[in-house]
């Protein structure tokens, strides 16, 4: 077959379907022409009427243009608050809110890319998230809601791969040449002075810091200023990871005082300092008496029963009697009542976890209240079994699976906190992360997780991270078959409570749902099916690759309500080139016809209904602007989604609930 050809672009924008965009000869089913680029990969080859034995209109070849070419724009803010584009160098501070912007352009066309952005340093993926309907994405150093990543201190050469997907090829980013140096510490202080000229002061190094990142070591020392005169309050207080809070009570003479907070530095913060305004303290009737606090005997453990004295003595004749109280940290351990001749009390107590133990005296009718002096004792942390349990362990292909991490905790002990990862190890092999790592619940110590596990043998563990009070810890195994269906090599989760979305008619749900490989590598695309009226469904990323290094994606899943329709003016626009091109192709084969067949051409080009026509003379009628039909209002009600993943033959699916209120 041979002779000329019309072109016919699908899903094109309006902008680009005037411009003619191919012309040349099909010889013996070769093409001799030049094709210009699309903004969309898809586009036919149709055979003008007259040509072989193909009629007008027909089909007969189906062209791919392959994938787009995109720009990516990699952006970091510095301390100074400056943008800083690559290739480009830039210093921030060791911490939270370094934020990295990336925005993916098409170089030409309207269509956005979709998938994924991967943030690398020196080549090496640390961090990956979506990129959202505009094609951006934001990195945040530190921040463990985002994708979660922490620079250390020093040079770092930062990179930034976009997957690519159905319309554009994968492209990498220029170098930025980030140093992290070191940073001025966010801290917090509390100066509280009493009536009883006693000083309460909170020294918090944890604001600030996520779990991902490096609290501050180093020492803390407390200033008393009275006129000229300078003196420590106590020597110096040292700053640990899994301490950097810091609580001290003072007791004060008469004078005015202005307290200070020295901080040392480290490697990673700089010194910093703060004071507090002046303090008059009066004088007062009475004199606070010795106040000394016997510790227990032998190692301890967060969580133990032990056994505390305090002693309140004086050199006075009378022996002090009322209350004292027991402090650790921000906590009481205990509250007693001095009962024995003496002044001492002995009781038992469960150790917190803190460091830091201070009596105080709480004052009677001839003594003053007052702090004894501060004792560092050792305190271990508590390790406690955690347990997997199933709402089944036997369950069709099909139905989700609900798994619960518990822990025993123990008595008059805080609960645990932080985080637990599941992992599932798929008949017989490598353990790999099943969904999202699971925030434990603050009023419970468990955290679950729903999932649609693919058919066969699944093994499930989880890993608990530990907290200030408790190890990390390991849990049982458990044992979950999965029978019948479409055997199956990935599978799809959500969080507890992840599964189920509440929205009002116009707005939009969003479920994170996380897509894990169980050892499959290859494309895997995600639908979602079962929106109600007026609302679609999708999913993004839309397609992804596992690979043997990527064996989880996170998927956000949105339920949003349909936009106004252009589908009559797309059809419209669609259809000038079309015959625009096979009227001109007719004109090449038969150019004896007249100017008034011209004329028709041209009406028929214009769609505007003419019924004869009169000549040369003749104006044709501009084209109409369809007015764009409104989306149908969202039904309300409760509905069922599902969002499956498939690649080949081999798929699985999760159901997400959706109710939607007036």
């Amino acid at each position: 077959m041979r002779g000329p050809f019309v072109m016919i672009l699908r899903n094109g924008s309006a902008s680009f379907t005037a411009t003619a965009k191919g012309s040349g000869i099909l010889v013996n089913g070769t093409l001799n022409g030049l094709i210009n680029p699309f903004p969309d990969r898809q586009f036919s080859i149709v055979a003008p009427f007259g040509y072989g034995a193909v009629s007008r209109g027909a089909i007969v070849a189906a062209l791919d243009q392959g994938q787009q070419v995109s720009s990516i724009t990699v952006t970091a803010i510095d301390d100074n608050n400056n943008a800083i584009t690559a290739p480009g160098s830039l210093t921030v501070g060791y911490g939270l809110n370094a934020p990295i912007n990336v925005t993916v352009q098409p170089t030409s066309g309207t269509v956005t890319p979709t998938g994924k952005v991967s943030l690398l340093d020196g080549g090496v993926q640390i961090a990956q998230l979506p990129l959202d309907g505009a094609g951006n994405a934001r990195f945040v150093d530190c921040d463990p809601f985002s994708a979660p990543y922490c620079l250390s201190k020093g040079l770092h050469e930062i990179t930034v791969a976009y997957s690519g997907d159905a319309n554009f090829s994968p492209v990498s980013s220029p170098a930025l040449a980030y140093t992290v140096g070191t940073a001025s510490p966010f801290f917090a202080v509390l100066f509280a002075f009493r009536l009883d000229n006693t000083l309460e002061i909170e020294a918090d190094f944890d604001t600030g810091v996520t779990s991902m990142g490096t609290a501050p070591t180093g020492s803390i020392t407390f200033l008393d200023t009275v006129g000229a005169t300078t003196t420590a309050l106590e020597p110096p207080v040292p700053l640990s990871q899994s301490q950097p809070i810091i609580f001290r009570n003072f007791n004060l003479g008469p004078g005015t005082h202005t307290i200070a907070l020295q901080y040392s530095g480290d490697s990673t913060y700089l010194a910093a300092s703060a004071s507090s305004i002046p303090f008059v303290a009066p004088v007062l009737p009475g004199a606070p008496p010795q106040i000394t606090f016997t510790p227990p005997v032998g190692p301890l453990m967060v969580g133990q029963t032990a056994t505390f004295t305090i002693n309140v003595t004086s050199s006075q004749s009378t022996v002090p009697t009322g209350n004292v109280d027991l402090v650790a940290g921000a906590s009481f351990v205990d509250h007693q009542v001095l009962t024995l001749a003496n002044g001492s009390v002995t009781f038992q107590g469960v150790v917190p976890n803190t460091y830091s133990f201070q009596p105080s005296y709480l004052g009677d009718s001839t003594f003053a209240s007052g702090w004894g002096a501060p004792m560092t004792l050792a305190i271990s942390k508590a390790t406690v079994p955690l347990s997997i349990i199933s709402n089944s362990q036997n369950v069709p292909a099909g139905m989700p699976v609900t798994l619960t991490g518990t822990f025993v905790p123990l008595p008059e002990a805080d609960l645990p906190q932080e985080r637990i990862q599941f992992f599932d190890s798929f008949n017989g092999g490598q353990p790999v992360p099943l969904g999202l790592t699971q925030q434990i619940l603050s009023n419970s110590p468990a955290a679950s997780i729903s999932a649609v596990l693919p058919s066969g043998v699944h093994t499930i563990t989880a890993v608990y991270s530990g907290d200030v009070n408790y190890n990390p810890v390991s849990s049982n195994a458990l044992t979950i078959a999965v029978n019948g269906g479409t055997p199956s090599a990935f599978s799809l989760a959500t969080s507890s409570g992840g599964d189920t979305a509440t929205v009002a008619v116009g707005q939009t749900a969003h479920y994170n749902v996380s897509l894990n490989g169980n050892g499959f590598i290859g494309v895997v695309s995600l639908s979602c099916s079962g929106a109600p009226a007026g609302m679609t469904c999708t999913s993004n990323p839309a397609t992804t690759n596992l690979t043997d290094t990527i064996t989880t994606v996170n998927l956000l899943v949105t339920a949003a309500p349909n936009q106004p329709s252009t589908a009559q003016l797309r059809k419209l626009v669609l259809a000038v080139p079309v015959i625009f091109g096979l009227t001109l192709f007719s004109f090449r084969r038969k150019a004896i016809r007249s100017r008034v067949l011209a004329c028709c051409m041209l009406g028929s080009l214009l769609i505007v209904g003419m019924a004869a026509c009169a000549g040369s003379s003749a104006t044709p009628v501009p084209t109409p602007t369809p007015t764009p039909t409104p989306a149908p209002t969202p039904q309300t009600g409760n509905f069922t989604l599902t969002l499956t993943a498939t690649s080949g033959a081999t798929s699985s699916s999760i159901p997400l609930k959706l109710t939607v209120t007036p």
